[in-house]
């Protein structure tokens, strides 16, 4: 099953790694060569509040029950499937010591027809909240930059709910196709067995014909015997013997032809019932396919995702900056690995107010059961940062 419109993971997707990037803290304004990498007094909280977004685009596979989607979705039509998004990042620092908070609630849905000729139309609606924690220190700092190890947990909740309206046609067509095909290797069988019987056959009936031939002649000689002319003519004419064994071959095609065309007359009758067996058949596997797909399936999956990550700055000037992220996690114990780097350009728009825009690319791999969710997700970010 290859839907042509599942957009909605291009936007669900988004949420599985918004949150790890969305706690950069906004350079401080009041330091005139290094801003962002400053440590804040050991005594003293700096507190930041980010509202992000992501216009990401996707590749992979995903799927719920068992049902999978290759999916090849550019970020330019996310927002046309949108139907609720929320978000809240809090990032504190107090010297060399900070952590951030984040949650994100995301509901889209998308719909469209398909080129699978089973279905018509193909609805999806998909919920997902993701909530992080991470701690970090700043192992080093100067005038022009500063650097940040840090580690934490990320937990995602996912709900898919998908919708199938199956083809009439498709199905009718689908079913047709795999009834002629059981149907016709079924027959071929048969053909092959009847040749093989027939062949089996054949030495048998010329044996019982050639026993017939020496019984006549047995009898011929017999009367022979009684009638010296005639047993002399008998044994010594060879037409007359050539007459006998033409006779018995005459007889073995006689009873081959008998044979075979016991196999023509059965054939056309075997015919009319390869026909009702066939139509039998694609009934049957009609009302299986139709049992088989739920015309409504949905799921919900869990899961916590540990990771660890290294975060920089370097100041351009007092008001302009680059900021870059990695982390890696997963490690086999809920996903088998999750990735992600980001770099973003940043100013201040002010002393309490920091824009931020940049790319990001993340990757997850996570299969449970019918669940699976091995994406790779990339596309611009946007940070606005509002100090506390």
């Amino acid at each position: 099953m290859k839907p042509r419109n599942l957009s909605l993971y291009a936007i669900a997707l988004i949420a599985s790694g918004a949150t790890a990037f969305a706690g950069t803290p906004a350079p401080s304004a009041k330091t005139p060569v290094s801003p962002v990498a400053t440590t804040p007094p050991a005594d003293e909280w700096k507190v930041t509040s980010w509202a992000y977004g992501w216009l990401a685009g996707v590749e992979g596979t995903t799927g719920v029950k068992g049902f999978t989607s290759e999916i090849d979705i550019p970020f330019s039509g996310v927002l046309d499937h949108l139907d609720m998004t929320a978000s809240l990042n809090l990032e504190a620092q107090k010297g060399r010591w900070g952590g951030w908070v984040d949650a994100m609630y995301l509901k889209v849905s998308a719909g469209g027809s398909t080129p699978d000729p089973l279905f018509d139309v193909i609805n999806i609606t998909q919920t997902q909240v993701a909530a992080e924690a991470a701690i970090f220190y700043r192992v080093w700092e100067g005038q022009r930059g500063a650097l940040d190890l840090y580690a934490g947990a990320r937990y995602m909740s996912i709900k898919g709910e998908l919708e199938l309206t199956l083809s009439d046609s498709g199905v009718e067509q689908v079913s047709s196709a795999l009834s002629s095909k059981v149907i016709d290797e079924i027959v071929s069988g048969v053909k092959s067995k009847a040749a093989q019987e027939l062949a089996a056959k054949r030495p048998q009936l010329t044996s019982q014909i050639a026993a017939k031939a020496s019984d006549v002649l047995s009898d011929l000689k017999a009367i022979g015997q009684a009638h010296p002319g005639l047993g002399n003519a008998i044994k010594n004419s060879e037409r007359l013997q050539q007459a006998i064994r033409n006779a018995a071959a005459a007889r073995v095609q006689e009873q081959l032809a008998i044979v075979q065309g016991q196999v023509a007359a059965a054939k056309a009758a075997a015919r009319r019932a390869v026909n009702k067996a066939e139509k039998a058949l694609a009934n049957e596997i009609e009302r299986a396919l139709r049992n088989s797909i739920p015309s409504e399936l949905s799921g919900t999956k869990d899961w916590v995702d540990p990771f660890i990550g290294v975060r920089g700055y370097y100041n351009f000037t007092n008001d302009f900056y680059a900021v870059t992220k990695a982390d890696i996690g997963g490690f086999g114990i809920s996903s088998d690995l999750t990735w992600q780097v980001y770099a973003a350009l940043g100013y201040h728009l002010s002393k309490s107010t920091t824009l931020e825009v940049g790319y990001k690319y993340m990757a997850v791999d996570y299969t449970s059961g019918g669940f699976t969710n091995d994406v790779r997700t990339s596309g611009v970010f946007l940070n606005l940062g509002l100090k506390l």
